[in-house]
């Protein structure tokens, strides 16, 4: 159910406006508040790798056998430096 919510949110809020962004993200604060749930570190970490497509699924290989946790920032470092060296 939690899928097919946010599976709806991305369609309706694919173009990115900042309008759109806001009120997204306004949505999605009620909604965690609603439910009195804050992310994780891990749970942002999976969901960014559950759906990266499968040209990175080395990278999301590797990330998961890591032994250490990997913080979001660090995690948006990595993947840029793949996409940099997938794209050369």
């Amino acid at each position: 159910m939690a899928q097919t919510a946010w599976n709806k949110l991305v369609v309706a809020y694919a173009s990115g406006s900042k309008p759109q962004i806001h009120k997204l993200k306004t949505t999605l604060h009620i909604l965690l508040t609603t439910l009195q749930h804050l992310f994780t570190n891990d749970d942002l970490f999976e969901f960014v790798l559950a759906r990266l497509g499968p040209t990175y699924h080395a990278f999301t290989r590797s990330l998961e056998s890591c032994q250490k946790d990997i913080w979001f920032d660090a995690l948006y470092r990595l993947f840029l430096n793949e996409e940099r060296s997938l794209k050369r």
